[in-house]
């Protein structure tokens, strides 16, 4: 008999086939239904709290505020902060969110990035609640969990010193979805402390279930205008971080960038400057593919953590290695990978919770097999594979076994 957690990801996965774990049909993030909590409290007169997720310092998380901010700590809900709260005013906009005491940057970096994208707004933020029209006090949000979207439901209240919100606050004082939002991510990462610190890709991939490709400025390729024009016509999120400087603090530059810090790419354009001598045209790219009669693929190793916890699930250094597979192998015994040359290897394995890496590859038959660096690491991890045109099914040989220093064997 299969152990029993086996058996729960096996029907896990055939619901997600059926549909559950969709867009339009989420998963119940801690199998709360949003629509029927809701019913049974407009019902009974009654305002929404979260169990699950009490409106107390245990949800702010360890080593946030010090004990004495803590105890200056007061839950309100929007109606007790304004006269007229509304979920959106004007619509959503990147100048809807002012930082707050969280250091959460890249979170806010990516939803100033997914304002831009209406439909994909509402898809993380659903249009069928309000404050003005069957309020209960509850309200739900949703987010692409390593393979599946969940619904998350919170209650409104919110922590607030002297009456002001300790996080992310609205420019505009009776808006309030950037701040509820906020809520309902630290609810799936595991509390408000577990937002510190992140990079700007990782919420991207929560909001819309894609994946990210990073380039290093100094490493990037020559064709990255062309790159980034067709990312924003396709309508992909984008975004950017600088590094840390010499200290801990995040120091402005002369010209106005921001050591240590996220931003959110809006838009992208051509820049001319005029001059009586000359014209310079900020441009590059090239026309055609480098690599004719070749399938363009991305592989994506995604790594799970084993707890509720973002901070207390570190991340291990992982990559993932591909090898051609010969018409006459149907076996990968350890030989297959002692005496086989890889095509490609991970240039450098990080400590990231994702890793990408795009393929330009012949026709043919490969062996993905995703690692930690380190032998003796159990995790949980989800590969994916993208590529424009058809590929044949994958067949997994030895389902989420050690095959060689703790690697998974991937037979496409």
């Amino acid at each position: 008999m299969p152990p029993p957690g086996v058996c729960l990801n096996i029907i896990k996965d055939r619901n997600q086939e059926g549909g559950m774990g969709t867009v339009t049909d989420p998963v119940k993030f801690r199998g709360q239904d949003f629509y029927w909590l809701r019913d049974q409290f407009l019902k009974n007169r009654q305002r929404f709290i979260d169990g699950t997720f009490p409106p107390d310092s245990s949800i702010i998380g360890p080593n946030l505020l010090s004990p004495e901010d803590m105890a200056r700590v007061e839950w309100k809900r929007p109606h007790k902060m304004v006269a007229s709260p509304c979920l959106f005013v004007d619509g959503g906009s990147r100048f809807d969110i002012a930082q707050g005491f969280l250091g959460d940057c890249w979170f806010l970096a990516s939803v100033g990035a997914l304002t831009r994208e209406l439909q994909m707004l509402q898809q993380v933020v659903p249009n069928d609640q309000e404050f003005q029209r069957d309020y209960a006090g509850i309200f739900h949000f949703r987010f692409w969990r390593f393979g599946a979207w969940v619904d998350v439901v919170i209650d409104d209240k919110l922590p607030t010193i002297d009456g002001n919100l300790i996080f992310v606050h609205p420019t505009t004082k009776n808006e309030f979805w950037a701040a509820l939002l906020e809520k309902a991510y630290a609810k799936v990462c595991g509390s408000y402390s577990d937002l510190k610190a992140g990079n700007v890709s990782e919420a991207m991939m929560d909001f819309t279930g894609g994946i990210h490709v990073m380039y290093k400025l100094k490493e990037a390729p020559p064709n990255l205008w062309d790159l980034m024009n067709r990312a924003v016509k396709f309508k992909s999120l984008m975004g950017c971080g600088t590094a840390q400087g010499a200290t801990p603090e995040n120091v402005e530059l002369p010209n106005g960038i921001v050591q240590g810090h996220a931003y959110a790419i809006t838009g992208v354009a051509q820049t001319f400057w005029m001059n009586p001598q000359y014209q310079v045209r900020v441009t590059s790219g090239t026309k055609g593919s480098d690599h004719p009669g070749s399938t363009n693929m991305v592989v994506s190793l995604l790594q799970k953590p084993d707890n509720g916890s973002r901070s207390l699930s570190p991340n291990h250094y992982i990559g993932f290695t591909l090898f051609a597979v010969p018409p006459e192998v149907r076996k990968f015994p350890a030989s297959f990978f002692n005496n086989s040359s890889p095509i490609s290897v991970t240039k450098a394995f990080m400590n990231v919770r994702e890793t990408t890496q795009v393929f330009y590859l012949p026709p043919g038959e490969y062996v993905i097999v995703p690692s930690t660096f380190n032998p003796e690491e159990p995790a949980s991890y989800l590969l994916m594979i993208f590529s424009k045109i058809h590929l044949s099914s994958l067949r997994q040989r030895k389902p989420l076994l050690p095959l060689v220093k703790n690697r998974i064997s991937l037979w496409l």
